[in-house]
């Protein structure tokens, strides 16, 4: 290691769990170390510090990305040549609110856009609205998720018909249809 790496190492060692749970527990000054304790609606409660013995029986520990059961991604590359998607759900049912929602959140990171269809919090049905919701959306590049609250297929053919008046062919679009018809 490099001196400045062994100095810090030196004045500033690993404390161990004991240390740790005594400098917490005065911070909390006489509260129960258990108010560290988070909840989460699946159940599940995380711990205030995890440490590696925290890991060790963990299962597919050793799985890479690629290799079932796909922990780490379903390619050998991971996330490395594609990120994630980012697709933030936007909450306006006006098509021209919609559309600068979208153009401001595309320019800072957003990848992926779902646009609702129908009911209460989704734009309008009807092909003008959704032309007007994507304007400024490049149909080719940006991946469009639809989620209707009605037939997936007039959904499908909605954007279809906003794609074929800007001059892009169905077969040019990404993304999908976010629809369960069972459930319907």
């Amino acid at each position: 290691m490099t001196e400045p790496v062994d100095r810090l190492l030196r004045d500033f060692p690993e404390p161990d769990a004991e240390a740790w749970r005594t400098a917490a527990e005065k911070l909390l000054r006489g509260a129960p170390l258990e108010k560290l304790l988070t909840p989460t609606p699946e159940g599940i409660t995380l711990e205030p510090i995890y440490r590696a013995e925290d890991l060790a029986e963990l299962p597919h520990l050793d799985t890479r990305p690629g290799e079932a059961p796909f922990l780490r991604g379903a390619t050998a590359s991971g996330y490395l040549r594609r990120g994630w998607a980012v697709a933030q759900e936007l909450p306006y049912a006006d098509p021209a609110e919609f559309s600068v929602a979208a153009t401001h959140d595309l320019a800072r990171g957003q990848s992926d856009l779902p646009v609702h269809l129908g009911g209460e919090r989704g734009l309008p049905a009807e092909a003008d609205a959704v032309g007007r919701a994507l304007d400024g959306v490049d149909l080719r590049t940006v991946p469009i998720h639809l989620v209707p609250d009605g037939d997936a297929t007039e959904a499908l053919e909605l954007l279809f018909a906003v794609a074929s008046g800007r001059g892009v062919e169905p077969s040019d679009l990404r993304g999908g249809v976010d629809a369960d018809p069972v459930a319907r």
